[in-house]
């Protein structure tokens, strides 16, 4: 049986991992037994670093903007896919977050019911906590809200926590930190709550668990009940790389936290977290930095 993907969103850290895990895995044969997978994804390349895209013959890619109906028109016509994996999201400016995240996903939902297809929304955990904080998250929360009040469209929602792994942009924690601290110029952390961390490759074994559910209209937090305060990671992360007094806390510190959430239903389905920031910050992040520092330069 032949199932065709289309993911939104690809050109970005999750799913530039995510279609690399989904492809190699299919072509071992080691999911969907029986099933010929065929995946499809678009990206308006606004931000996303272009290095993070798979080019392989079983994944075709488009440039596009969810927020245009005519090309989500033509596209869904053209490729007809079977599931959608909603992970296109804008957190840069008030009228892009707004309109990619809750006017673009309308978009999506209008097409997954006309062309009969279901939908997997990636979301965030934690929404009605951070979304006091951010209008990003305030979006995320209504954009669920969307979903979850559509009776006519088959959904699941899948909630992540903060996730770090390679091939992630600059601008974030992790990286930032390692760019920077190679140069020996000094970072100063602005948070000091606890966060739950999920590494990129449990977030991607999560999605595929999800793809293979034969339930709709399910919540599934991929939490790893992990917290480490950004403070924390930086201070591991300066030791890896054996420097010294470079990180501090900033003078205006903040103290927003993400809590861990309820991963009952994801265990349900057989999914387990396999990393964590004790064990898998320097093998599995840290050290894919330090080797391929082209990424960091060129994002």
């Amino acid at each position: 049986m032949k199932k065709k993907i289309l993911i939104t969103g690809s050109a970005g850290f999750l799913f530039g991992n995510y279609i690399r895990r989904l492809i190699y895995l299919h072509n071992k044969s080691e999911i969907y037994n029986g099933i010929d997978l065929n995946v499809v994804s678009i990206d308006l390349l606004k931000s996303n670093p272009k290095h993070s895209m798979y080019n392989n013959k079983n994944h075709s890619f488009y440039i596009a903007d969810i927020r245009d109906k005519g090309i989500l028109n033509t596209l869904f016509n053209l490729e007809k896919p079977d599931i959608v994996i909603h992970g296109a999201s804008d957190n840069s400016n008030a009228k892009d977050i707004i309109s990619t995240n809750i006017i673009g996903t309308n978009n999506i939902i209008e097409k997954c019911i006309e062309h009969n297809s279901d939908m997997i929304y990636i979301s965030e955990t934690d929404l009605e906590n951070q979304s006091q904080y951010s209008q990003y998250f305030a979006t995320k929360l209504c954009a669920e809200n969307f979903i979850k009040s559509n009776n006519k469209l088959r959904y699941n929602i899948l909630r992540f926590p903060e996730i770090f792994g390679p091939k992630q942009n600059k601008q974030e924690l992790i990286p930032s930190l390692i760019f920077y601290l190679k140069k020996d110029i000094p970072c100063y952390v602005e948070n000091d709550g606890l966060i739950d961390r999920l590494h990129v490759f449990d977030a991607c074994s999560a999605i595929t668990a999800v793809l293979g559910s034969k339930e709709y209209k399910k919540i599934y937090n991929a939490s790893n009940s992990d917290l480490h305060t950004d403070i924390d990671i930086a201070l591991r992360i300066q030791s890896i790389m054996m420097k010294s007094d470079l990180v501090s806390k900033h003078s205006d510190m903040t103290s927003i936290s993400r809590s861990s959430a309820d991963s009952n239903n994801l265990f349900q389905l057989g999914w387990r977290p396999s990393y964590n920031v004790n064990n898998n910050l320097n093998e599995q992040c840290v050290q894919w930095y330090l080797k391929n520092n082209w990424f960091l330069e060129k994002n």
